[in-house]
């Protein structure tokens, strides 16, 4: 029986291909790994975090709140929960990309409609309809209208369309056309209430739950279980419409902690204060996108300021926020601030939240965001405490420090022990072997240490560099000592090739990617 040897050369070659193809891979993974980094911590243009990142993510920088340690993150950290929530406001907002086609859509401007038919009201397609035009394709008007902010301050159009009972996904054109003209119809007869001399009609409509439909209105596409006939002209069941639309949500509960409950509209004079409300500002150009950037701001500071200033429930409550120093004078959008007799300005605190963060952050929004909802006082305010340091949460840093100990464990030290059958000298195998695990603890270590103290955060970019030199050590000194000459310029030339990928990838990409982060950046500044 022939002898066998330890050494990494001399085993099976299908062995050693395997292991060539295993090292490589874990490389691979691992500058995978420093990409994910760079998305996490590293600053706006630079590839890698550097100590004052590695500070700001493991020790904090200030006593802050987790709500408002988000509100104040960079814009370009990602958008979730350890990255930065300031896109709420602007680019990730309900409606953003009516605001590039035209900042007015969107904009709180006085007008001829009341407050209940703003909310009701779809611009561009009550346009098309009343110039006799064609419509734009259902499928992109409803996408559109998934991101409104369903709620008082946003949009309630929803509520004839998915926000219904009957409505399927089956035949989304008919279906479409068919709630479409029940929102036409409501919104004809509204208007009728805004009038003195036509409130009669408003009124006789509702309660005999008979709207006369006359010119365009007669052509619409009406459900027959809203309609009817008298004296053989068409008309609309208009108390059954509003019902069905929006009473079965309204339907009166004043003490209700939050949402439509505490908005009634099951009778006539309830819809008739919404059609006497004013308009919410003085008449004014268009703004300019630059002036919304300035207004969505405005709510942005008005939140931070409710949040540091002790996150009052009263005035979570009663939706009115005394605004101080350099809010009092700052731009708010229009319906989220108000001003008293005194020149004293509030912000409306809840229905800022709602508009920005309860229609991703509610249970019914599903996703990763409804795991977290913000639609009630509590909710906000488990987020509002000062946190002993504004670095990566515990249950983050857990979490994180979970999967390297058990994952990145398990593949240094299969590197390691690879490393260890090679024919080095014994010092360097001793060395090296378990190097990167020990490199790696030290690390993990360090993160725990930086809460504490921020001298063991500033080491953790020299930690993990020791950690990235342990596995190129391991990586290249196994692939090069597993075979013998000609294996070995293989190898090289594997290697020489990876190497250029690697810097034409950076050139085309990466070099392009961090340019533009840093070019995002300079502009979210230029427009705060």
């Amino acid at each position: 029986m022939g002898t066998s040897s330890t050494a990494l050369r001399d085993w099976p070659l299908p062995i050693r291909l395997v292991l060539a193809v295993f090292l490589i891979s874990v490389g691979l993974g691992y500058l995978s790994a420093l990409v994910q980094l760079h998305f996490q911590h590293a600053a706006p243009g630079k590839p890698l975090p550097g100590m004052d990142e590695a500070i700001g993510a493991y020790h904090g920088t200030a006593q802050k709140s987790q709500l408002e340690r988000l509100l104040e993150a960079d814009v370009s950290k990602p958008f979730n929960g350890t990255g930065s929530m300031r896109p709420a406001f602007t680019t990730k907002s309900a409606g953003w990309s009516l605001v590039l086609k035209d900042p007015a859509l969107i904009a709180h401007q006085p007008h001829s409609s009341s407050w209940i038919v703003r909310l009701l009201e779809s611009p561009l397609e009550d346009l098309a309809w009343q110039q006799d035009k064609k419509r734009r394709p259902a499928k992109k008007i409803l996408q559109e209208m998934a991101s409104d902010s369903f709620c008082g301050d946003g949009s309630m159009r929803r509520a004839f369309f998915p926000g219904s009972d009957e409505w399927t996904d089956d035949v989304v054109e008919k279906n479409f056309d068919e709630h479409n003209a029940e929102r036409l119809v409501i919104i004809d007869w509204l208007r009728k209430g805004e009038h003195e001399e036509t409130r009669k009609e408003f009124e006789d409509a509702y309660n005999e739950d008979q709207y006369p439909l006359t010119g365009k209105l007669a052509k619409l596409p009406i459900p027959k279980e809203f309609t009817d006939t008298k004296d053989g002209a068409p008309v609309a069941s208009i108390y059954m419409i509003f019902h069905a639309r929006c009473e079965k949500c309204h339907s009166g509960n004043p003490r209700a902690a939050f949402g439509a409950p505490r908005f009634p509209l099951t009778e006539l004079r309830h819809i008739g204060q919404y059609l006497d409300k004013p308009s919410r500002s003085e008449k004014r150009q268009p703004p300019t996108i630059d002036e919304i950037y300035a207004e969505r701001e405005g709510e942005r500071l008005a939140l931070i300021s409710w949040t540091t200033s002790g996150a009052d429930r009263e005035a979570y409550e009663l939706d009115r926020f005394e605004l101080k120093d350099g809010l009092q004078k700052h731009p708010i959008t229009d319906g989220f601030v108000e001003t008293d007799g005194q020149g004293k300005r509030y912000a409306h605190i809840q229905s800022i939240l709602e508009a920005r963060c309860v229609r991703c952050h509610s249970q019914e929004a599903g996703g990763a965001a409804g795991q977290y909802p913000l639609d009630s006082f509590e909710r906000v305010h488990a987020y509002t405490s000062p946190e002993r340091s504004s670095g990566m949460s515990l249950p983050k840093l857990a979490q994180t420090t979970h999967v390297h100990l058990l994952g990145f464990s398990m593949l240094f030290a299969i590197t390691g022990l690879i490393f260890t059958f090679t024919n080095y000298p014994l010092f360097l195998r001793v060395i090296f072997g378990p190097f990167t695990l020990l490199a790696q603890i030290t690390d993990i270590s360090c993160w725990w240490l930086g809460r504490a103290d921020p001298t063991f955060a500033r080491v953790i970019a020299l930690t993990g560099g020791l950690v990235a030199m342990g596995l190129i050590i391991q990586i290249v000194g196994s692939l090069f000592n597993m075979f013998k000459l000609g294996g070995k310029l293989i190898v090289a030339a594997v290697l020489v090739l990876g190497i250029i990928l690697i810097a034409v990838l950076y050139l085309t990409v990466a070099a392009q990617q961090l340019k533009q982060e840093a070019g995002d950046q300079a502009a979210a500044v230029a427009n705060e």
